[in-house]
């Protein structure tokens, strides 16, 4: 039988340092990081060698609490004692799903640069949809946030971000499973494409 994933969740306190903390990509990376064991430097690409996921919410956020900024990881390599333990629910026909993804297209150019662009609010919907049934889910009753930056733009690591909420059916739940376990879309090092099972 599968283990059950689990959600370890942690609440900070909604401080300017926190704050500062987690509106910056790479910082944020770095910091969640010192939940993982010492792993010879695979802890630096946190989702890719560890299968690790985390995300963040804000107070005002679809996940969030009042007045803290609250943690969720997910991961079978924490070190001890991380977090509050919550069992993640299978997803199963008519599951309620919430996402922050990196809603942006993404193609390499001849010369072997990356070219982004963010995707536009006329063609989100359909993305958004068209990216949950590469893995193994169709989405229905699809809603989307307004576009918002994720980093500042100087940097090297910045992202074009929406909050994603959506009722899905499993059209393969191998890949659906993957999906829940690894996330989807770009970004998953950095606290993209974790998808939450909610009931909100």
């Amino acid at each position: 039988m599968t283990t059950p994933l689990q959600d370890h969740v942690i609440d900070l306190p909604l401080t300017r340092d926190w704050l500062s903390l987690v509106a910056d990509p790479e910082r944020t990376h770095r910091c969640m990081a010192t939940y993982l064991p010492d792993l010879g430097g695979r802890s630096r690409a946190i989702r890719a060698d560890t299968g690790t996921q985390y995300r963040l919410d804000l107070p005002q956020d679809p996940l969030g609490s009042p007045r803290l900024i609250r943690l969720r990881l997910r991961s079978d390599v924490l070190l001890p004692g991380i977090g509050t333990p919550h069992e993640v629910p299978p997803l199963v026909d008519g599951t309620r799903v919430v996402a922050v993804l990196a809603a942006e297209y993404r193609t390499t150019k001849p010369d072997g640069t990356m070219r982004v662009r963010a995707v536009p609010d006329a063609e989100a919907s359909a993305w958004a949809t068209d990216l949950l049934a590469r893995h193994g889910l169709a989405a229905h009753d699809v809603a989307l946030s307004p576009q918002r930056s994720y980093g500042n733009g100087r940097d090297v690591v910045h992202f074009t971000v929406r909050d994603l909420a959506a009722t899905v059916t499993l059209t393969d739940p191998d890949l659906a499973a993957r999906a829940l376990a690894l996330g989807v879309g770009h970004g998953r090092a950095y606290g993209l494409g974790m998808l939450v099972p909610t009931t909100r």
